[in-house]
């Protein structure tokens, strides 16, 4: 009878023990629980074939916060059939995927997070082939439009909502010149960048902005004859007609009085230059032509040459003083 008893006790201290480890493995579990998931940023505009960084974090019950960015805790699925991949805290878009807006659903344990991308092409395969082999851009609307020696402009194409921005142009300019006009966005963010030269103790001057198809011509022929009938070299410092940014109603050559209102490198020396360099991204533009790249862009070293792209664009481009064509080039490694 004693060992009866004694077999019952021990039965029940285990049962007990138990029991207790299994409310305390339940308890673990429950604030382990995943209660939401949140990937940020929650949405992106994205370029065909840009590879960005994302992260991935889930809420547990006891309030911790789970980086899940690295880890095999999670999948994904895609709104359109293989647009991204997700891997090692990057997120890819498809090189071929064209205009698009897509969603990605991350999930862990039941629960779901949304990552809305809107892909647009990228602009130096945004083009189609004409019979006679010349590359055309396939809008050239685009504020991100790159326009060069192989993506071409119609001879039609002119920009809408030019207007000449209030901003100083040289004294023997009179009337209301092609040249001294730009695309409205891009107008507006000139007239904010030479108030902000000015308020500096600097003074800038608008030298040539937009330029129809046959003004350009007429400027190549005439860089033609200046050097002695060789094309070769009229296009290392002028574009032929239809491969000029001017076309866009996007670029603005800028000059001062401290050189004349002349275009040429010496302008890089001086402080509207420096100024320039250093503060154009903040209003929208870039310096299209570096020095060292011109075997990338086709044309010299223009320091007087400032191209409009947006802010956001623009900085990147700069702060990593790259050119337009490097920049869409190495989308998918940065």
């Amino acid at each position: 009878m004693k060992r009866i008893i004694t077999v019952l006790i021990m039965l029940a201290v285990i049962l007990m023990v138990s029991g207790c480890d299994t409310a305390k493995t339940d308890g673990e579990h429950q604030s382990t629980e995943i209660i939401s998931l949140a990937v940020q940023p929650s949405s992106l505009e994205m370029y065909a074939g840009e590879r960005r960084t994302f992260q991935l974090a889930a809420t547990l019950a006891n309030g911790e916060v789970r980086d899940l960015t690295s880890t095999p805790d999670f999948t994904y699925s895609s709104s359109l059939d293989n647009a991204v991949i997700v891997e090692s805290g990057y997120i890819q878009v498809n090189d071929s995927i064209l205009e698009e807006s897509i969603e990605v659903v991350f999930s862990s344990n039941g629960r779901r997070d949304t990552l809305k991308i809107k892909v647009s092409s990228n602009p130096i395969t945004a083009f189609q082939v004409t019979e006679e082999g010349r590359a055309l851009v396939n809008d050239a609307s685009r504020y991100d439009v790159v326009v060069n020696k192989s993506l071409h402009l119609t001879s039609e194409y002119v920009p809408e909502n030019l207007v000449i921005p209030a901003v100083a142009f040289p004294e023997s300019y009179q009337g209301a010149l092609e040249k001294m006009h730009l695309r409205d966005e891009a107008a507006t963010a000139l007239e904010k960048m030479f108030t902000a030269a000015k308020e500096e103790g600097l003074e800038l001057y608008a030298i040539s902005g937009y330029r129809s198809y046959s003004l350009q011509d007429r400027i190549f022929q005439y860089q033609i004859k200046r050097h002695n009938g060789s094309e070769e070299e009229a296009n290392r410092i002028s574009a032929r007609p239809g491969e000029s940014e001017h076309q866009t109603g996007l670029a603005m050559d800028i000059s001062a009085k401290s050189v004349d209102f002349k275009l040429n490198q010496t302008f890089a020396d001086t402080a509207e230059g420096q100024w320039l360099a250093e503060n154009c991204a903040e209003y929208g533009f870039i310096l299209r032509y570096l020095k060292g790249k011109e075997a990338i862009t086709g044309y010299q070293y223009e320091p007087w040459h400032f191209r409009y792209v947006g802010v956001e664009l623009a900085e990147m481009i700069m702060s990593e003083e790259t050119t337009l064509e490097e920049f869409f080039m190495n989308l998918s490694t940065q």
